[in-house]
């Protein structure tokens, strides 16, 4: 199965991987691409919102619908493994360490519609898959968030547009970022205390 988390992650490693290879190629003298260029801020400009909205989701939305449906136990199962939780929440701690720490690649608004479309191609993509994870012979389907479960009827597509609202918050928050910093301007511990403060809003380990 390939969750909406494992896309993101591997767009963060492109982003980086873009990212990383611009500093080394001007250092051995070699000419960017404007392509290469290109691409490093997209690829920031898509993924950063939506590490966000990946750690926000599963705090306030797939956290606590585990915990009704089956207490604590459902949760250490299938939310408190190492891995599961690296992989909620570091790519939002990578993202935030890129703004507040290190080079901090803009995110322009005219490049707002690339969030969501990534989105959008997961959604369609999940639906295809829907069928294809269960057995053929038991003719039914396997969502793998329940906000795309079909069956709920307007409540799915309320859930959709409530995480486009959240994606667009966050995509407008990454785009103000660089005046907020002016404005918080206090060295390196003023950042790294919003960094964790932000981190301690959208993250989550436990219960």
């Amino acid at each position: 199965m390939c969750y909406f988390t494992n896309w993101v992650w591997s767009l963060l490693g492109i982003s980086f991987l873009f990212s990383g290879s611009i500093p080394l190629l001007s250092l051995r003298g070699i000419q960017i691409p404007k392509v290469v260029l290109k691409l490093a801020i997209l690829s920031f400009e898509t993924v950063a919102p939506l590490s966000l909205l990946v750690s926000t989701v599963v705090r306030y939305a797939i956290w606590e619908n585990l915990l009704k449906a089956g207490g604590p136990t459902q949760t250490a199962k299938q939310l408190k493994p190492a891995t599961v939780l690296l992989q909620h929440n570091a790519n939002t701690v990578f993202v935030l360490a890129e703004v507040f720490l290190l080079g901090g690649l803009p995110v322009r608004l005219q490049d707002i519609a690339c969030a969501p479309l990534f989105g959008i191609a997961y959604i369609f993509f999940s639906y295809f898959m829907a069928t294809r994870y269960c057995n053929k012979s038991d003719g039914g389907v396997q969502y793998l968030y329940f906000f795309l479960d079909t069956t709920l009827g307007m409540r799915t597509s309320c859930f959709l547009l409530m995480l486009l609202v959240v994606l667009v918050a966050f995509y407008f928050i990454f785009a103000l970022m660089d005046t907020l910093l002016e404005e918080i301007d206090g060295g390196f511990g003023t950042k790294i205390s919003w960094m964790v403060l932000l981190l301690s809003m959208v993250c989550r380990v436990r219960d």
